[in-house]
């Protein structure tokens, strides 16, 4: 099987604090991985490292050549006074509904980010 993403004794400190020590890890093509732990235990700096939003202290990360790599912060991030089609039309000029639609949004798309729930804002993240 084709290793997609390999972790080789990654390490990541903020100033005295060592938030994630010696991680190894291999994901190969086709696997699904979960990444559980109680908060401050480093999942989400995990993340970001992968992702290239950060800097290892040491160890590597190294990708397979096509893997392409995305990344949805915990808070939606969308602009609160911009509909939710126009915060779609960031990454897709038409403002996609199709892809709502696809995420049970439908009719919601002149919606502010302030009148949908939590979840609905998830959705609407993952949709950009």
């Amino acid at each position: 099987m084709d290793v997609c993403l390999k972790i080789n004794n990654l390490n990541k400190s903020y100033d005295s604090l060592a938030v994630i020590q010696q991680w190894n890890l291999n994901i190969f093509k086709g696997e699904r991985v979960i990444i559980l732990g109680p908060s401050g235990c480093g999942k989400t700096t995990f993340l970001r490292l992968v992702a290239g939003l950060e800097k290892p202290s040491s160890g590597s990360i190294e990708h397979a050549d096509n893997l392409k790599i995305g990344f949805v912060f915990q808070e939606s991030r969308l602009i609160p006074w911009r509909s939710i089609k126009d915060n779609l039309k960031f990454v897709d000029e038409k403002g996609n509904g199709e892809i709502l639609s696809q995420l049970g949004l439908d009719g919601f798309e002149n919606y502010l980010p302030s009148q949908l729930s939590g979840g609905m804002k998830q959705r609407v993240n993952l949709a950009r």
